[in-house]
């Protein structure tokens, strides 16, 4: 029995056995019928995890809704495939070999030139330097940015002159809005002293 790897349409991914696999079979175990418009799609060199080469085997044709949306790697990433894709290892010698789950993942994270490891995120960081370290503490901001055009010290007595502006216009405001306030005793239907009756 050998193992092979079934991505079915949805992308989902099994590992699935065969006894007396051969690539004229191959189709059978993607739940085709017959052989047409299945063939070979890439063959790519791997020459690790104890596989030589990967085959991946599919449609290129189908009906509109049974198209596979597992990302396939470069060069192949590109095309539409139909239905289940099968994909399936070779040792030197060009025989089947088993095709874990776990071994195609470390396959195609190979395959894709590796991935980041997003479950640790602190370990890019602990390997990148801090680029400003080495810059002068007089090409750096007080808050420790490069000065470098678009990036500048603020000094801190522009930054009063700015408040005490502010300040100033609000109090030009308020004493609009009193003065017209007082304005409205002549023209308003409203007067202070008037009283006001409620019925039931």
């Amino acid at each position: 029995m050998t193992s092979i790897i079934i991505v079915d349409k949805t992308a989902s991914i099994k590992s699935s056995k065969a006894k007396g696999l051969t690539r004229d079979t191959l189709y059978k175990k993607c739940g085709f019928r017959n052989a047409e418009g299945f063939e070979i799609r890439n063959k790519f060199n791997i020459k690790k995890f104890e596989v030589d080469t990967v085959e991946v085997w599919a449609r290129d044709s189908g009906k509109a809704g049974s198209e596979n949306k597992y990302e396939l790697p470069p060069p192949i990433d590109q095309a539409l495939y139909f239905g289940s894709i099968a994909i399936a290892a070779f040792d030197i010698d060009g025989e089947f070999i088993d095709l874990t789950e776990d071994t195609w993942k470390k396959v195609y994270e190979h395959l894709f030139g590796g991935f980041e490891d997003i479950d640790n995120p602190d370990s890019e960081a602990e390997d990148s330097e801090d680029e400003l370290e080495s810059v002068p503490s007089e090409k750096k901001t007080k808050n420790g940015y490069l000065k470098d055009g678009f990036i500048v010290d603020i000094n801190e007595d522009s930054d009063d002159e700015e408040e005490e502006d502010d300040s100033e216009e609000e109090d030009v405001e308020s004493e609009s809005d009193d003065e017209s306030i007082d304005g409205l005793s002549g023209g308003s239907e409203l007067e202070l002293d008037e009283e006001y009756y409620y019925s039931d």
